[in-house]
């Protein structure tokens, strides 16, 4: 799984410089890095046979998660990277 994400995120990549950053590519990309942490921490718990340790801490990386995207503020980084490839003259 994590090596599905690996390459999804580098599709993602691909996407970013060839036509910009949108606010759809911003919530998948921090959907895939939400879903890698979880199964990280899946493997460190539940493989220890500590499910309820892994319960907790797959909310609170969601509540991390959506914590972060509000600091980030995907509207204003999205105008910002798409003004900088005008700027630049990419399209």
């Amino acid at each position: 799984v994590l090596a599905l994400l690996a390459s999804a995120a580098d599709r993602m990549q691909l996407y970013l410089d060839a036509f910009g950053l949108t606010q759809a590519r911003v919530y998948a990309t921090a959907l895939m890095l939400w879903l890698g942490v979880v199964f990280v921490w899946a493997s460190a718990t539940l493989l220890r046979d500590r499910s309820r340790l892994f319960a907790t801490g797959a909310l609170l990386s969601a509540w991390a998660a959506l914590l972060t995207l509000h600091l980030v503020n995907p509207d204003a980084r999205v105008a910002g990277t798409n003004l900088a490839r005008a700027q630049a003259g990419r399209p």
